[in-house]
Formats: structure tokens, sequence, C-alpha cells
């Protein structure tokens, strides 16, 4: 999926993904990325794994708009995206959030970063 984000967005929640590998290949600007404890910065032309079972977020850390390509295995990840891309904009309770999250094998571990 490529995805294009606004300076400081988006400001997702930590996760985890259960069965779920995580690539995020920077195609244009930068972005900070959270792997647990870890803290990556990757412009373009980098690439950042996130192996199933390890907490993470991102959040557009350049001077402009960033894009990158969002690649999950096994395929069925997608639909996680695609559900959230569809409430991009609007409100959701956590309650709700959580359930989204659970209904792909993920779960939230975090409140919205402050970094």
């Amino acid at each position: 999926v490529e995805a294009a984000h606004p300076l400081g967005e988006p400001r997702i929640r930590d996760h985890v993904h259960a069965r779920h590998d995580e690539t995020f290949v920077v195609l244009e600007g930068s972005y900070r990325v959270r792997l647990g404890d870890e803290i990556v910065v990757a412009t373009a032309g980098d690439y950042v794994f996130v192996p199933r079972g390890t907490p993470h977020t991102y959040r557009n850390d350049g001077s402009a708009r960033s894009r990158m390509l969002v690649i999950l295995g096994p395929a069925d990840g997608v639909d996680l995206l695609a559900e959230l891309g569809n409430l991009a904009g609007g409100e959701i309770d956590e309650e709700s959030l959580a359930a989204l999250h659970a209904r792909h094998a993920a779960t939230l571990v975090d409140p919205l970063p402050t970094w």
C-alpha cells in the first residue's frame, strides 16, 4: 500500500502485529520510526523492517509531505490498513480502535506517541 502523510502525521498508536511482518519503504521525505525502544530515522530510499511481535509506530519527521510503501506479509495484513484508511479524518473511540486491531491479530500497546 502506498501512503502519503502530511508533516507530523500520522500519529498512530504503538501496536504489535501477531501474524504480520511489516516493511516501510520511504519513497519521499523522512519518517521517524519507533521499533520497541529504538528510534530510527528513515529518508527516501531507506527501508525499515518490522518483524511480527515488535511494538512500533511511525510519523512523518520531514519538512514536507512524505510518502512510503507499506508491505505486510502475509497479504491479509492489508485488510487492517484498508479499514484504518477508511477511518482517516474521522473519530474512533478506544474500544472500537482496539477491536479493529484485534480483528487483524494486532494489539495496541501504548497511547499516542509524544515524540
